[in-house]
Order: structure tokens, then sequence, then C-alpha cells
């Protein structure tokens, strides 16, 4: 909760223009001039301590942005995948075509693996087009189609005799 060197207490007190105090025990105490500022600590603290729960959104900052997707910081260090696919419903050519480091983005926690891991949708969070049928439906089966032809996955036969 404190940070190397009190880090994100320090980020949300500019943030919200609490004090905030931690006991030994773990309370956490704030204080505040403004109820705003108040609830606004509360919820980032709240989000800090409790693990991401599968179903909730949060309003995330974009970190990084991949051939893939976009690595988005849910809570204070604590960052998400989000999927390419799992931008938009319709196909993503370019993940810089839609988010940039920095750029706050609204998204849902769809996974966590054992080792912590967070997937996240910005899609689910999304209406679905009217009329919208996903691509690869009706069994077209994509590449694998165009793997291997004849011959056997596409190895070279033809290399003469075998040594034994």
């Amino acid at each position: 909760m404190i940070g190397p060197g009190g880090k994100v207490i320090k980020k949300i007190t500019e943030e919200t223009g609490c004090q905030i105090d931690i006991e030994d025990t773990g309370e956490i105490r704030i204080a505040a001039v403004n109820m705003e500022g108040s609830k606004r600590a509360e919820e980032i603290i709240r989000n800090i301590t409790e693990d991401p729960e599968i179903g909730r959104t949060y309003q995330g900052k974009v970190r990084s942005v991949v051939n893939f997707g976009a690595f988005v910081e849910i809570v204070p260090g604590r960052d998400g995948l989000l999927h390419v696919s799992e931008i938009d419903w319709g196909r993503t050519e370019k993940v810089e075509d839609v988010l940039n480091v920095g750029d706050l983005v609204m998204v849902k926690v769809v996974d966590v693996d054992r080792d912590g891991k967070i997937r996240l949708s910005r899609r689910a969070l999304l209406p679905q087009p009217e009329g919208y049928v996903a691509s690869g439906a009706g069994g077209g089966g994509g590449d694998r189609e165009r793997r291997g032809g004849s011959g056997g996955g596409g190895r070279d036969r033809d290399r003469g005799p075998r040594r034994r």
C-alpha cells in the first residue's frame, strides 16, 4: 500500500488533497477538507488493497502499447493485458489507431489466472453492433486451410534416398 519511499501514498495525497495515515495495525485514516477528495482517496485505497475481481469494471490508464494489445493499469501498481481482440467488436489492425499511452479507458476484468495475470476487455463494455457476425464463424478454419497443402504438411519429400 505504501510503495517504495511512500510513492503510492504521496500520489494519492497529491491527487485527492487528503492526508493519509497508516497505523502499524494496518488501519488507514483519511483526513480531507472536502467529501469528494475523501471518497476518491477511499476508492483508490480500496482498489489497491483488494484483488481485481472478474466481472468488475475499472477506468484504467494505458501504460504501454504492443502489437498484440495494450497494458492497462487498473489500480496503482496493477496492470492487465487488453488483447487486441478485446479492444472493439470489429478487427483492430493497429492498437495505436484506438489507444495510446496515457489514454484513460474503461475495461472489464474477464480473467485472472493462477499467476495473477489479469485479462481485460473493452469490447465487453461496448454494445454489440446490430447484425454482428464474428469472423471465423461458419467453420472457415482460417489459415489452417492454407497450410500444408498436398504432400503432408509442406515438407519436401523429394530429397533423395534416405540414409539409415
